[in-house]
């Protein structure tokens, strides 16, 4: 089961290898109804006129928690830092204060690290990444987050139900799309629709 957060940023979907048998098996038919609920858009439709619909990416309704907790987790790292450069400490320099100086010190560049990689998924980056479904031409346009995009004919992509977890959730299901080798098995690219 993959995180709910791949394929945004580099945490990329696998490519060049064989269709899994839980993907064969939670292939969406055309000609199958899957429920009778109605669509839960969630606000996902940006455009829609008589050539292509165009919609968010998967991500767009979870932008800016992984904000709240790296720009929080920013705050207490800075906070704790100025707390310990700035109140006394003691008058000595002992062993034990260089190891807790390089423990700290280690644990800062560590968290420092994880905080600028949360921040650049989401702060410096587009705020969603269409997906456009053109009716005429019948080929699906899906922006991916290094900026180039996905084009695909939609007669010919995989559809499937994915699963991914979140740990605050639990599981999650999706729906997402592969651009098949001409051997109609090997995954060439994949994305996930809103």
């Amino acid at each position: 089961m993959l995180s709910d957060y791949t394929g945004l940023g580099r945490n990329a979907y696998k490519v060049n290898r064989p269709l899994e048998q839980e993907e064969k098996t939670s292939r969406l038919s055309r000609d199958r109804r899957w429920t009778d609920e109605p669509p839960n858009d969630e606000a996902l439709l940006i455009k829609i006129n008589s050539t292509y619909l165009e919609m968010v990416d998967r991500w767009y309704w979870q932008k800016g928690q992984i904000q709240v907790f790296t720009l929080t987790a920013f705050l207490m790292l800075v906070g704790f830092s100025v707390a310990l450069l700035f109140f006394p400490q003691g008058s000595g320099r002992g062993l034990g204060r260089w190891a807790f100086d390089i423990f700290f010190s280690l644990l800062f560049l560590g968290l420092a690290w994880a905080i600028w990689k949360g921040m650049r998924m989401e702060i410096f980056a587009y705020t969603h990444y269409p997906i456009r479904l053109n009716r005429k031409n019948r080929m699906v346009y899906a922006f991916r987050t290094d900026g180039t995009v996905i084009r695909a004919p939609w007669d010919d992509l995989f559809l499937h139900i994915g699963e991914g977890t979140v740990p605050t959730v639990g599981t999650t299901y999706d729906i997402r799309a592969h651009v098949l080798d001409d051997d109609g098995v090997t995954v060439k690219d994949t994305f996930t629709l809103a």
